[in-house]
């Protein structure tokens, strides 16, 4: 009994130590990888200018949706607009239905 339990303790212990080589390997493999300069994740870690562009990029996609919101707003009260937008809310409610 306690022969067949220290066996079992030797099994699950084998079997962690080769599940933390396994999570070691690929952690290498990811670091690497990380490290490879023809990475997305790489070249926006190391090149800090890169790294303003792409935030300078999302602000002004961020500012344009925006605007974009407001003229919509804009154009669903423009007498000449609004049968468009109330055809494409009754639409929307059909679809739901």
């Amino acid at each position: 009994s306690q022969l067949s339990s220290n066996d079992s303790l030797a099994i699950s212990i084998k079997n962690t130590l080769r599940n933390l080589e396994k999570s070691s390997d690929d952690l290498i493999q990811f670091t690497s990888k990380i490290n490879n300069d023809e990475n997305v994740l790489s070249k926006l870690t190391n090149n800090p200018k890169l790294g303003k562009s792409v935030d300078s990029t999302i602000i002004n996609i961020e500012k344009g949706v925006g605007e974009l919101r407001e003229i919509e707003a804009a154009a669903k009260n423009n007498f000449l607009l609004r049968g468009y937008f109330n055809k494409k809310k009754k639409e929307a409610e059909k679809q739901k239905r």
